[in-house]
């Protein structure tokens, strides 16, 4: 909207309930990721930082029309504008086209991936071909049981009573690898 569009409180209203829509979903997809694999580390750190590119966008694009955000909150010099219209000086279309197809290619195209990805590992399972893991490809993941994941879930009581599920499922797997968890001395 922002590339289109002039932008106005009502760009920045939007932009700020996208947000949270957004932290939302990567909370629930985390969320519910857990009770169904071992989501490790790395992959957490990577999700953490993917949260962050439209909280940047998002800070960048007030900053940059401080006016029309305090706007939003009857405070500043102006009145807040909730009407939609198109930028006055466009993007170049080259310009435009360029951004959507970077875009379409490192989000989307990596969403497909890993949707088409898990349908594949769904139909292995479904018809007795599974490898043994839970939907990740990787035959040296060690699968957690339903109940063992739905423990570690944020939304339940860790299975080694840490304040932080992801530390009890780390040493749920670790234990059932034969490895002696790190803990905490209390």
């Amino acid at each position: 909207m922002v590339l289109i569009f002039e932008v106005n409180s009502l760009i920045i209203a939007i932009s700020i309930v996208l947000f949270f829509v957004h932290e939302a979903t990567a909370m629930w997809d985390v969320s519910y990721a857990v009770t169904k694999r071992r989501v490790g580390p790395i992959e957490q750190h990577v999700h953490s930082f993917l949260e962050m590119i439209p909280l940047l966008a998002l800070v960048l694009v007030v900053g940059r029309h401080w006016p029309h955000f305090t706007a939003l909150f009857g405070i500043g010099g102006i009145p807040a504008d909730f009407a939609l219209q198109l930028k006055e000086d466009p993007l170049p279309t080259w310009y435009l086209v360029t951004v959507l197809l970077v875009a379409l290619a490192l989000e989307f195209v990596p969403y497909l991936e890993e949707l088409m990805r898990g349908l594949k590992d769904k139909n292995q399972a479904n018809s007795g071909k599974s490898n043994g893991t839970r939907g990740t490809g990787d035959t040296n993941v060690t699968p957690v049981s339903d109940a063992e994941a739905e423990a570690a879930s944020p939304y339940a009581t860790s299975v080694a009573g840490e304040e932080d599920p992801g530390v009890a499922l780390e040493e749920l797997v670790e234990s059932r690898n034969g490895v002696i968890p790190i803990t905490k001395k209390r």
